[in-house]
């Protein structure tokens, strides 16, 4: 990547510079993508080109779009050095993903909230930031915009999913992550993660 000066956009004060010589350690052909539901980046090998490519959603807050690069940058030298012979969230990118991480903690980029949350999902990172409830709220505070998780949306509220606008829903009672929550045009009901994010409808005059 070359235009470095275009992540100052997406990126959390006082780590460009960081960042910057991470890329040029560990080159990528960068790309900054659309919103995707099922993804917040990804990485893909192109063994018959000089870069491979990692792809980050757009619409990320800073502290979610750093720990997203440094997630797929992570897969980028795990491919590197082992290609597609070792787990993609195996022990080799777990260590690689701790690697590029700890700088960052260390300087202090992150918030507290996200930094001692981020400290726990570290000890056992995952596939997706999202995996973790802890590191996801933590992160979700820094979101432009008016959606909440459903874990912070009381019992009965009446919402619709940000990623699904065309389902609405009545919230209902937890089950270990995920809440029986009532369709309302259908009344089907649905299980849906306490980490979705939605959207509350106000409630109509009586």
């Amino acid at each position: 990547m070359k235009n470095f000066h275009v992540l100052e956009h997406f990126l959390p004060p006082g780590s460009v510079e960081m960042v910057e010589s991470m890329l040029k350690c560990f080159p990528v052909n960068l790309r900054i993508s659309k919103t995707r539901a099922s993804k917040l980046g990804d990485f893909r090998p192109l063994p018959s080109q000089q870069f491979h490519i990692i792809s980050i959603n757009h619409d990320l807050n800073p502290f979610a779009f750093l720990i997203t690069l440094v997630h797929e940058v992570a897969h980028r030298n795990t491919w590197n050095e082992h290609l597609d012979k070792v787990s993609p969230h195996g022990s080799e990118w777990k260590q690689h993903f701790r690697s590029l991480m700890i700088p960052y903690i260390e300087k202090g980029i992150f918030p507290q909230g996200v930094n001692m949350e981020l400290g726990r999902y570290m000890q056992n990172p995952a596939a997706s930031s999202c995996s973790s409830p802890g590191l996801t709220k933590a992160l979700k505070v820094f979101d432009k915009g008016d959606s909440l998780l459903l874990d912070d949306v009381p019992t009965g509220s009446i919402f619709i999913i940000k990623d699904n606008v065309k389902l609405m829903f009545k919230k209902g009672d937890k089950a270990r992550s995920r809440y029986l929550c009532l369709e309302m045009r259908t009344n089907r009901k649905y299980w849906v993660s306490g980490l979705a994010e939605v959207i509350v409808q106000p409630k109509k005059d009586s």
